[in-house]
């Protein structure tokens, strides 16, 4: 009996253990959702203003290296360094370092690209490893200490930069020049591939324009997430530079670089579309080391977190309840296969939801007061006109449905939609019908 009693407070303290933990889950997910609801104006409303920062003349432009980091990427890795090579930028400022760690037929094919685009007159170098020491981070870190400058963009091998990139996502830091890093949102190639490419598509989309939007407004610690975003030489030496002990180097460098002061910026209306995994093993092992390295960050900083005097309560609050999992697009090594790569994504077109009357009003900010920074064209203009939901994306329609936008209407009053494109991106305006 005495044995009996023993197992069930045992299992009964562990049935109230999970339910506290699923409890304080569940209320960081609501509380995320309230504060976006109350910060969303005015965190859209500074973005439009610092994206409408004027920049220098080129002369006066600082230089930016380009970094790609690489392992065994296959065909990709052509596509995304010629489209590095595409961005616009003084040809003079513009470096691109590829940090190819590859053990395969991908070295030769970098050092090819980079001869082809040598030859072009573009400063672009292939910085390859044999025992590639600290893995991502430490090519990163190695990278660094090869060039004197202030500023790097870095993008996974298999994400493709709108050729506007760095004249869009530079004008925070003329606004603000101690950013750490501006972050833009990532978008998808192939979201409609399988059922497995479509829930990730889903869970990012939650996490980007939510998750990341309101720790951005909220001043709680943003997260880098691994690609698409420009960051400040003097934020990473701050933070210590990159390491190369933890799989989650970004997320390790964003803390010890938030616990020093420096603060990031989300940019919710910039996207870069790149490869989701479309198999399960290798999704699987992402996730895998997705978790194993925030446990290693998590010891690593939270005493840190917890004894700076710098940091409010609910900053630290926020930290804590920080949740890694689905944060970061597809990493080096862990993308799809050789072989399997798409070749890029057709214009989307804006489609009208059918049931957006009954389940509630959508109206479209017009792309002038939304973007101001991008070119606009006839088709841009009649869709900034159009209460319109959906995105007609390859080879088919994909609409939120009345559910989703019931819940949405419920959840908060106005919730920024993202309509993903390769050349615009309109943010939307849910509202409740009057």
């Amino acid at each position: 009996m005495v044995v009996i009693a023993i197992l069930a407070l045992f299992f009964a303290s562990l049935f109230a253990a999970c339910c506290l933990l699923l409890a304080a889950f569940i209320g960081s997910l609501l509380y995320m959702v309230v504060l976006h609801h109350r910060l969303q104006k005015k965190g859209l409303s500074r973005e439009q203003t610092l994206l409408a920062t004027p920049l220098p003349p080129d002369s006066q432009l600082p230089h930016v290296v380009v970094q790609i980091p690489s392992f065994n990427e296959g065909p990709v890795l052509r596509r995304g360094v010629e489209a590095a090579a595409r961005l616009d930028w003084p040809r003079d400022k513009l470096h691109i370092q590829v940090l190819d760690d590859s053990t395969d037929e991908t070295a030769e094919l970098a050092r090819t690209v980079v001869a082809e685009l040598q030859a072009q007159g573009l400063d672009v170098v292939a910085l390859q490893r044999t025992d590639r020491s600290g893995f991502k981070g430490g090519a990163l870190h190695e990278a660094m200490q090869k060039t004197p400058y202030d500023y790097f963009a870095i993008f996974d091998v298999d994400y493709v930069p709108p050729t506007d990139f760095l004249r869009t996502c530079m004008r925070p830091f003329f606004a603000n020049p101690n950013w750490a890093f501006v972050q833009a949102r990532f978008d998808f190639l192939n979201p409609h591939e399988n059922a497995l490419t479509e829930m990730q598509m889903v869970t990012l989309d939650a996490h980007l324009g939510i998750e990341q939007a309101t720790r951005c407004w909220a001043g709680h610690p943003l997260p880098f997430n691994g690609t698409c975003g420009i960051w400040q030489r003097a934020a990473i030496e701050a933070g210590g530079g990159w390491k190369g002990d933890t799989v989650t180097e970004d997320l390790d460098l964003t803390y010890r670089g938030w616990v020093k002061g420096w603060r990031a910026l989300f940019l919710t209306s910039v996207a870069v579309p790149g490869e989701l995994p479309a198999d399960t093993k290798t999704w699987l092992r992402q996730q895998q080391r997705w978790q194993d390295g925030f446990r290693h960050v998590s010891l690593r900083m939270v005493p840190a977190i917890l004894k700076s005097r710098d940091i409010t309560p609910s900053a630290k609050a926020a930290a804590l309840l920080h949740r890694r999992p689905g944060e970061r697009g597809p990493q080096p090594g862990q993308g799809p296969p050789a072989g399997s790569h798409r070749l890029p994504v057709e214009r989307p077109q804006v489609a009208e939801h059918e049931g957006a009357v009954a389940a509630g009003r959508v109206a479209v900010d017009p792309i002038d007061s939304v973007l101001p920074h991008r070119g606009r064209d006839a088709e841009q203009d009649d869709l900034s006109r159009a209460a319109l939901v959906g995105v007609h994306s390859g080879n088919g329609v994909s609409h939120l449905t009345s559910v989703d936008l019931v819940f949405l209407n419920r959840a908060v009053s106005e919730v920024g939609l993202f309509a993903r494109s390769e050349d615009y991106v309109l943010v939307h305006r849910a509202t409740t019908a009057t």
